[in-house]
């Protein structure tokens, strides 16, 4: 702002210019500020899985008309806070890649829990798309696999043309760290 105020009234381009740019930057540390709120999720204990997963898709499906089913298959499975985070973040996505690019009616998320693993799936009724067709400029399912390589997770993306979208978050159980954390 100061620069915009020494610069004289005949330099009214330059200052057109300035004035342009510094709104611009206004916008774009905005825009940050959000994009980084949005990767981090609040301290203190994580909620129960299921609970924080509808809580979210209620968040992300407002003001929509698309459906929503949550299951859970076996008993809860208590994750760290840094599992916690990246489980919600990829359900998110793939939650929000549902309702903006595959124009689903319906979202249904199943958590099971198995032997050895918990295995979160966010399957759509959209339409679909084939996974081998890279899109330049699209990140999101990038991003859910960095997510999932951080808490040694797999991603598996099942879709083609017309017939929706099935994400598959698999997260190995150690029972060692699972009975330590219920304690």
């Amino acid at each position: 702002d100061s620069a915009l105020e020494t610069l004289a009234p005949a330099q009214g381009e330059a200052k057109q210019y300035l004035q342009r740019a510094v709104e611009l930057l206004g916008r774009t540390s905005q825009g940050m500020r959000a994009a980084i709120h949005t990767l981090r999720i609040p301290g203190g204990k994580p909620a129960d899985l299921a609970m924080a997963i509808s809580n979210s898709a209620g968040r992300l499906l407002r003001n929509t008309d698309v459906a929503f089913e949550l299951h859970v298959n076996g008993p809860a499975y208590p994750p760290s806070h840094l599992e916690h985070e990246h489980i919600i973040r990829i359900a998110d996505e793939a939650i929000t890649n549902a309702i903006k690019h595959a124009s689903a009616t319906k979202i249904v998320v199943t958590l099971s829990r198995r032997a050895s693993e918990v295995i979160v799936e966010v399957a759509d009724n959209g339409c679909g798309f084939d996974p081998s067709v890279s899109k330049e400029g699209h990140y999101g399912l990038r991003g859910m696999q960095e997510r999932a390589e951080l808490i040694n997770a797999r991603v598996q993306l099942r879709s083609q043309p017309g017939k929706g979208t099935t994400v598959l978050l698999m997260l190995p159980i150690d029972e060692r760290r699972s009975e330590l954390r219920k304690g």
